[in-house]
Protein backbone atom coordinates (compact mmCIF):
# COMPACT_ATOMS: atom_id res chain seq x y z
CA UNK A 1 0.00 0.00 0.00
CA UNK A 2 1.63 3.21 -0.82
CA UNK A 3 1.36 4.79 2.78
CA UNK A 4 3.61 7.69 4.14
CA UNK A 5 5.64 6.22 6.82
CA UNK A 6 6.33 9.29 8.91
CA UNK A 7 3.53 9.80 11.70
CA UNK A 8 1.79 12.75 13.98
CA UNK A 9 -0.67 12.77 16.41
CA UNK A 10 -4.23 14.61 15.83
CA UNK A 11 -3.56 14.83 11.95
CA UNK A 12 -7.05 14.20 9.98
CA UNK A 13 -5.63 13.16 6.83
CA UNK A 14 -4.46 10.35 5.11
CA UNK A 15 -2.23 9.08 2.03
CA UNK A 16 -4.38 6.28 0.04
CA UNK A 17 -4.43 5.58 -3.89
CA UNK A 18 -7.76 5.76 -5.63
CA UNK A 19 -7.89 1.82 -6.03
CA UNK A 20 -7.60 1.50 -2.24
CA UNK A 21 -10.83 3.98 -1.79
CA UNK A 22 -12.92 0.88 -3.13
CA UNK A 23 -10.98 -1.85 -0.95
CA UNK A 24 -11.53 -3.12 2.51
CA UNK A 25 -7.90 -1.79 3.28
CA UNK A 26 -9.84 1.41 4.25
CA UNK A 27 -10.80 0.30 6.94
CA UNK A 28 -7.17 -0.12 8.42
CA UNK A 29 -5.93 1.84 10.99
CA UNK A 30 -5.37 6.06 10.36
CA UNK A 31 -1.77 6.53 9.09
CA UNK A 32 -1.12 10.34 9.95
CA UNK A 33 0.91 13.03 8.36
CA UNK A 34 2.73 15.57 10.48
CA UNK A 35 1.08 18.89 10.61
CA UNK A 36 4.03 21.32 9.70
CA UNK A 37 4.28 18.48 6.58
CA UNK A 38 3.20 20.86 3.17
CA UNK A 39 0.70 18.50 1.86
CA UNK A 40 1.24 16.98 -1.79
CA UNK A 41 -1.35 18.35 -4.67
CA UNK A 42 -3.10 15.01 -6.08
CA UNK A 43 -4.50 14.85 -10.10
CA UNK A 44 -6.58 17.85 -11.40
CA UNK A 45 -9.81 17.14 -11.50
CA UNK A 46 -12.27 17.04 -14.58
CA UNK A 47 -14.23 20.33 -12.34
CA UNK A 48 -11.39 21.97 -12.87
CA UNK A 49 -9.81 22.48 -9.70
CA UNK A 50 -6.30 23.59 -8.91
CA UNK A 51 -4.30 23.42 -6.10
CA UNK A 52 -2.57 25.95 -4.69
CA UNK A 53 0.33 23.56 -3.44
CA UNK A 54 3.82 23.89 -4.99
CA UNK A 55 4.91 20.29 -4.73
CA UNK A 56 2.94 17.87 -7.03
CA UNK A 57 2.45 13.94 -5.27
CA UNK A 58 2.78 10.99 -7.15
CA UNK A 59 -0.38 10.67 -9.43
CA UNK A 60 -1.11 7.52 -7.55
CA UNK A 61 -1.64 9.54 -3.99
CA UNK A 62 -4.89 11.47 -2.14
CA UNK A 63 -5.03 12.93 0.86
CA UNK A 64 -8.37 11.46 2.66
CA UNK A 65 -9.75 12.32 6.40
CA UNK A 66 -9.20 9.87 8.40
CA UNK A 67 -12.52 10.17 10.04
CA UNK A 68 -14.78 10.86 6.43
CA UNK A 69 -12.82 8.33 4.08
CA UNK A 70 -14.68 6.32 1.69
CA UNK A 71 -16.71 3.31 3.66
CA UNK A 72 -16.04 4.96 7.13
CA UNK A 73 -18.85 3.36 9.41
CA UNK A 74 -20.54 6.87 9.36
CA UNK A 75 -24.26 5.75 9.23
CA UNK A 76 -24.48 7.75 6.19
CA UNK A 77 -24.29 7.42 1.82
CA UNK A 78 -21.27 8.66 0.93
CA UNK A 79 -21.96 9.70 -2.25
CA UNK A 80 -20.07 13.33 -2.69
CA UNK A 81 -16.22 14.37 -2.09
CA UNK A 82 -15.67 17.52 -1.01
CA UNK A 83 -11.60 19.00 -1.60
CA UNK A 84 -9.66 21.82 0.34
CA UNK A 85 -8.15 23.52 -1.22
CA UNK A 86 -5.12 21.82 0.49
CA UNK A 87 -6.35 19.08 -1.21
CA UNK A 88 -7.63 16.59 1.42
CA UNK A 89 -10.48 15.16 0.20
CA UNK A 90 -13.95 14.69 2.67
CA UNK A 91 -16.73 12.02 1.23
CA UNK A 92 -19.63 12.97 2.62
CA UNK A 93 -23.72 12.85 2.52
CA UNK A 94 -25.44 14.76 -0.05
CA UNK A 95 -28.70 15.00 1.16
CA UNK A 96 -27.37 15.89 4.32
CA UNK A 97 -25.33 18.85 3.36
CA UNK A 98 -28.66 19.87 1.67
CA UNK A 99 -31.12 19.21 4.40
CA UNK A 100 -28.32 21.69 6.34
CA UNK A 101 -28.30 23.95 4.24
CA UNK A 102 -30.41 27.28 2.69
CA UNK A 103 -28.37 27.80 -0.29
CA UNK A 104 -27.10 24.45 -1.74
CA UNK A 105 -23.96 24.41 0.12
CA UNK A 106 -22.92 27.70 -1.07
CA UNK A 107 -24.68 26.65 -3.94
CA UNK A 108 -21.65 23.88 -5.12
CA UNK A 109 -24.85 20.64 -4.89
CA UNK A 110 -27.54 22.79 -6.45
CA UNK A 111 -26.95 21.69 -10.08
CA UNK A 112 -24.51 18.18 -8.94
CA UNK A 113 -25.80 15.27 -11.64
CA UNK A 114 -25.54 12.22 -11.22
CA UNK A 115 -22.66 10.02 -12.66
CA UNK A 116 -22.78 6.68 -13.68
CA UNK A 117 -18.94 6.27 -12.12
CA UNK A 118 -19.08 4.08 -8.71
CA UNK A 119 -16.58 7.09 -7.95
CA UNK A 120 -18.47 9.88 -5.83
CA UNK A 121 -18.29 13.59 -7.73
CA UNK A 122 -15.62 15.70 -6.43
CA UNK A 123 -16.63 19.72 -5.19
CA UNK A 124 -13.67 21.65 -4.85
CA UNK A 125 -14.34 24.40 -1.71
CA UNK A 126 -12.17 26.97 -1.02
CA UNK A 127 -11.41 26.42 2.78
CA UNK A 128 -8.49 24.76 4.20
CA UNK A 129 -9.45 21.22 5.52
CA UNK A 130 -8.81 22.55 9.12
CA UNK A 131 -11.80 25.01 8.64
CA UNK A 132 -13.57 22.21 6.62
CA UNK A 133 -13.19 19.26 8.90
CA UNK A 134 -14.30 21.93 11.77
CA UNK A 135 -17.44 22.40 9.92
CA UNK A 136 -18.64 19.15 8.23
CA UNK A 137 -17.91 17.48 11.76
CA UNK A 138 -20.71 20.04 13.31
CA UNK A 139 -23.46 19.70 10.54
CA UNK A 140 -22.84 15.73 11.48
CA UNK A 141 -22.88 16.06 14.90
CA UNK A 142 -19.83 14.85 15.88
CA UNK A 143 -16.58 16.49 18.16
CA UNK A 144 -13.59 17.60 16.50
CA UNK A 145 -11.98 17.66 19.75
CA UNK A 146 -9.52 15.63 19.42
CA UNK A 147 -7.53 17.56 16.67
CA UNK A 148 -7.30 20.09 18.96
CA UNK A 149 -8.41 22.75 16.49
CA UNK A 150 -6.92 26.42 17.67
CA UNK A 151 -9.55 29.17 17.87
CA UNK A 152 -8.57 30.86 14.66
CA UNK A 153 -9.65 27.45 13.37
CA UNK A 154 -12.75 27.65 15.12
CA UNK A 155 -13.36 31.21 14.73
CA UNK A 156 -12.98 30.42 10.71
CA UNK A 157 -15.14 27.56 10.54
CA UNK A 158 -17.95 29.44 12.31
CA UNK A 159 -17.96 32.14 10.65
CA UNK A 160 -17.50 30.58 7.08
CA UNK A 161 -20.79 28.60 7.98
CA UNK A 162 -23.14 31.68 6.47
CA UNK A 163 -21.49 30.89 3.23
CA UNK A 164 -22.49 27.53 3.24
CA UNK A 165 -26.09 28.25 4.37
CA UNK A 166 -26.12 27.22 7.59
CA UNK A 167 -27.59 28.95 10.53
CA UNK A 168 -24.28 28.53 13.24
CA UNK A 169 -26.43 29.59 16.47
CA UNK A 170 -27.86 26.19 15.59
CA UNK A 171 -24.09 24.43 15.97
CA UNK A 172 -23.55 26.49 18.67
CA UNK A 173 -26.11 25.17 21.42
CA UNK A 174 -25.38 24.70 24.80
CA UNK A 175 -25.55 20.57 23.87
CA UNK A 176 -23.02 21.00 20.84
CA UNK A 177 -19.26 19.89 20.98
CA UNK A 178 -18.92 22.97 18.87
CA UNK A 179 -19.93 24.84 21.95
CA UNK A 180 -17.40 23.20 24.48
CA UNK A 181 -14.67 23.69 22.19
CA UNK A 182 -15.24 27.34 21.94
CA UNK A 183 -15.92 27.89 25.85
CA UNK A 184 -12.44 26.36 26.39
CA UNK A 185 -11.29 29.29 24.38
CA UNK A 186 -12.83 31.99 26.81
CA UNK A 187 -10.30 32.21 29.69
CA UNK A 188 -7.92 32.82 26.49
CA UNK A 189 -10.24 34.95 23.86
CA UNK A 190 -12.97 35.95 26.39
CA UNK A 191 -12.97 39.61 23.88
CA UNK A 192 -13.26 37.59 20.91
CA UNK A 193 -15.19 34.67 22.12
CA UNK A 194 -18.00 36.82 23.16
CA UNK A 195 -17.76 38.97 19.92
CA UNK A 196 -18.15 35.87 17.94
CA UNK A 197 -20.91 34.32 19.88
CA UNK A 198 -22.72 38.11 19.68
CA UNK A 199 -22.16 38.85 15.90
CA UNK A 200 -23.84 35.29 15.44
CA UNK A 201 -26.70 35.85 18.52
CA UNK A 202 -25.74 32.61 19.84
CA UNK A 203 -27.29 33.06 23.12
CA UNK A 204 -25.93 29.70 24.41
CA UNK A 205 -22.33 30.86 24.19
CA UNK A 206 -22.09 34.22 24.59
CA UNK A 207 -24.19 34.05 28.51
CA UNK A 208 -20.98 32.04 30.05
CA UNK A 209 -18.37 33.50 27.88
CA UNK A 210 -19.53 36.91 29.22
CA UNK A 211 -18.82 35.94 33.13
CA UNK A 212 -14.85 36.38 31.83
CA UNK A 213 -14.93 39.70 30.76
CA UNK A 214 -15.48 41.12 33.90
CA UNK A 215 -11.83 41.90 34.47
CA UNK A 216 -11.99 44.04 30.97
CA UNK A 217 -11.91 47.73 31.45
CA UNK A 218 -14.46 48.22 29.19
CA UNK A 219 -12.52 51.22 27.87
CA UNK A 220 -10.57 48.52 25.93
CA UNK A 221 -13.34 47.92 23.42
CA UNK A 222 -12.38 49.88 20.15
CA UNK A 223 -14.73 50.51 17.05
CA UNK A 224 -14.10 47.25 15.27
CA UNK A 225 -14.61 45.07 18.77
CA UNK A 226 -18.04 47.24 19.56
CA UNK A 227 -18.99 46.85 15.78
CA UNK A 228 -18.75 42.88 16.24
CA UNK A 229 -20.44 42.81 19.26
CA UNK A 230 -23.25 45.24 18.12
CA UNK A 231 -25.58 47.27 19.95
CA UNK A 232 -27.41 44.71 22.08
CA UNK A 233 -25.36 42.76 23.59
CA UNK A 234 -22.97 46.07 23.73
CA UNK A 235 -25.68 47.14 25.94
CA UNK A 236 -25.78 44.19 28.20
CA UNK A 237 -22.11 43.90 28.51
CA UNK A 238 -22.27 47.62 30.09
CA UNK A 239 -24.87 46.99 32.23
CA UNK A 240 -23.50 43.80 33.50
CA UNK A 241 -20.14 45.92 34.60
CA UNK A 242 -22.40 48.75 35.56
CA UNK A 243 -24.80 46.35 37.62
CA UNK A 244 -22.66 44.51 39.66
CA UNK A 245 -20.38 47.80 40.59
CA UNK A 246 -23.74 49.31 42.01
CA UNK A 247 -24.70 46.38 43.61
CA UNK A 248 -21.54 46.29 45.69
CA UNK A 249 -22.01 49.85 46.89
CA UNK A 250 -25.43 48.96 47.89
CA UNK A 251 -24.67 45.98 49.97
CA UNK A 252 -21.43 48.13 51.58
CA UNK A 253 -23.79 51.10 52.76
CA UNK A 254 -25.31 49.67 54.89
CA UNK A 255 -23.03 49.10 58.26
CA UNK A 256 -22.89 46.44 61.26
CA UNK A 257 -26.38 46.61 63.36
CA UNK A 258 -25.99 48.00 66.47
CA UNK A 259 -26.12 45.63 69.49
CA UNK A 260 -28.13 46.45 73.09
CA UNK A 261 -26.28 48.74 74.74
CA UNK A 262 -24.12 47.20 78.25
CA UNK A 263 -21.55 48.95 80.48
CA UNK A 264 -18.96 48.53 78.33
CA UNK A 265 -20.35 49.63 75.08
CA UNK A 266 -23.11 52.04 74.61
CA UNK A 267 -24.69 53.52 71.41
CA UNK A 268 -22.48 56.28 71.60
CA UNK A 269 -19.36 53.75 71.36
CA UNK A 270 -20.62 51.88 68.95
CA UNK A 271 -20.66 54.68 66.34
CA UNK A 272 -16.77 54.41 66.17
CA UNK A 273 -17.86 50.86 64.45
CA UNK A 274 -20.06 52.67 62.15
CA UNK A 275 -17.31 55.09 61.33
CA UNK A 276 -14.81 52.67 60.73
CA UNK A 277 -16.94 50.54 58.40
CA UNK A 278 -18.21 53.59 56.63
CA UNK A 279 -14.52 54.65 55.94
CA UNK A 280 -13.24 51.15 54.47
CA UNK A 281 -16.52 50.74 52.31
CA UNK A 282 -15.75 53.86 50.82
CA UNK A 283 -12.00 52.89 50.22
CA UNK A 284 -13.44 49.61 48.41
CA UNK A 285 -15.95 51.23 46.60
CA UNK A 286 -13.71 54.25 45.71
CA UNK A 287 -12.02 51.29 43.15
CA UNK A 288 -14.72 49.19 42.83
CA UNK A 289 -14.77 47.00 40.06
CA UNK A 290 -17.13 44.42 38.77
CA UNK A 291 -15.01 41.35 39.27
CA UNK A 292 -14.24 42.53 43.20
CA UNK A 293 -13.21 39.37 45.18
CA UNK A 294 -14.72 38.36 48.47
CA UNK A 295 -10.86 37.84 49.71
CA UNK A 296 -10.44 41.31 49.05
CA UNK A 297 -13.55 42.63 51.05
CA UNK A 298 -12.32 40.15 53.79
CA UNK A 299 -9.47 41.51 54.54
CA UNK A 300 -9.99 45.03 54.13
CA UNK A 301 -13.12 44.55 56.91
CA UNK A 302 -11.21 42.07 59.26
CA UNK A 303 -8.50 44.37 59.83
CA UNK A 304 -10.96 46.41 61.83
CA UNK A 305 -11.86 43.80 64.20
CA UNK A 306 -8.21 44.35 66.14
CA UNK A 307 -8.99 48.10 66.80
CA UNK A 308 -12.69 46.90 68.79
CA UNK A 309 -12.13 46.31 72.48
CA UNK A 310 -15.78 45.34 72.54
CA UNK A 311 -16.58 41.91 71.90
CA UNK A 312 -20.47 41.86 70.91
CA UNK A 313 -18.97 44.87 68.25
CA UNK A 314 -16.88 42.19 66.86
CA UNK A 315 -19.70 40.06 66.48
CA UNK A 316 -21.75 42.32 64.76
CA UNK A 317 -19.15 43.22 62.49
CA UNK A 318 -18.77 39.37 61.35
CA UNK A 319 -21.59 38.78 60.69
CA UNK A 320 -22.54 41.79 58.74
CA UNK A 321 -19.51 41.08 56.80
CA UNK A 322 -20.72 37.43 56.25
CA UNK A 323 -23.63 38.47 55.12
CA UNK A 324 -22.31 41.21 52.39
CA UNK A 325 -19.76 38.58 51.55
CA UNK A 326 -22.64 35.80 50.83
CA UNK A 327 -24.49 38.24 48.89
CA UNK A 328 -21.62 39.80 46.40
CA UNK A 329 -20.67 35.76 45.49
CA UNK A 330 -24.78 35.85 44.34
CA UNK A 331 -24.65 38.90 42.47
CA UNK A 332 -25.65 37.86 38.76
CA UNK A 333 -21.82 37.72 36.77
CA UNK A 334 -23.19 37.14 33.42
CA UNK A 335 -25.14 39.05 30.90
Amino acid sequence: MAFSSVQAENSFVNFMSPEELDSEWVNLSPIFLPQTLQLPTPPVSDSGYTSNVDHPMPPSMIIVSTVFYLGAELNMVQDVALVSNDCVHFYVDKSRLLSSSYNGFNHLLDNLRTSDSVDPPIIPICERSETLNVILHAIFHMSCAAYAPSFEVLKTAVNEMQTYGLQAPLYLKSSSSLFSLLLAQAPLHPDDVFALAAEHRAEDLAVPVSSHLLSMPLFKIDDEMASRIGPVYLRRLFFMHFGRVEALKRLLKLPPYPHPPSGECDFVAQKSLTRAWTLTAAYIIWDARPDTSTSSIKTAFQSLSNQLPCRQCNRMLVKRLEEVIISWSQVKCTI
